[in-house]
């Protein structure tokens, strides 16, 4: 008996460290997880404070709601076909909001009032994250808890969730530090059609499933 809870316990600490490489790892292979930000810091400004707590906001809603997809799919069991769907619709969504926001911010920040456009586009890309599933965390913790528990999709979900957003955290302000540069160096319209440009690109590789 003791073997066995030893060879549990070793299982699902494997699980945990690799849900934690896999979410580096495709944060990082997919630039719609930080990349929109740097527009956003270039276009409005933001200072790293309100940059940081939007990114951290939009990393905890982009994981906890695949989390809830993840426990709806461990309930619907032969239903999985309709969860999958709904998941790829999802995708979509995100990639089409992504699209549209990035077009929104082709424009002069005096097109829209000056107030409006920052809760405007903050909102969101809150709203692209939460519509956008993190397809690797959810078969990551329909598995755990389907071997392990609620305790194991607890684990997973948590190593998962926590090493995805610290790394587009660190690979946002990364971004930002590396591009700020540049886009002072072209000037406003270029660096604004520039930085837009790679948000509607980032929004396209979410509608083509990257």
């Amino acid at each position: 008996m003791q073997a066995f809870a030893a060879d549990t316990n070793e299982s699902l600490l494997v699980a945990t460290s690799v849900a934690a490489l896999v979410g580096v790892l495709h944060t990082l292979a997919g630039p719609d997880h930080w990349l929109p930000f740097v527009e956003i810091a270039r276009e409005q400004r933001t200072g790293t404070r309100r940059l940081v707590r939007l990114v951290l906001l939009c990393g905890a809603l982009h994981c906890l709601s695949s989390v809830v997809l993840a426990m709806l799919g461990v309930a619907l069991g032969e239903a999985l076909t309709a969860f999958t769907e709904l998941n790829e619709a999802r995708g979509f969504l995100a990639g089409l909001a992504l699209m549209v926001l990035g077009i929104f911010l082709l424009f002069p920040r005096g097109f829209v009032a000056r107030g409006s456009r920052p809760r405007r586009t903050g909102f969101w890309m809150v709203l692209v994250f939460v519509l956008g599933p993190c397809e690797w965390l959810v078969p990551f913790a329909m598995a755990a808890a389907v071997r392990h528990g609620p305790a194991g999709l607890v684990a997973v979900a948590s190593s998962f969730s926590f090493a995805t957003v610290a790394t587009m955290l660190c690979a946002t302000l990364s971004a930002v530090g590396l591009l700020s540069p540049l886009f002072e160096r072209v000037g406003e319209r270029r660096a604004r059609l520039l930085s837009a440009g790679l948000v509607i690109a980032s929004g396209a590789l979410v509608l083509c499933g990257f």
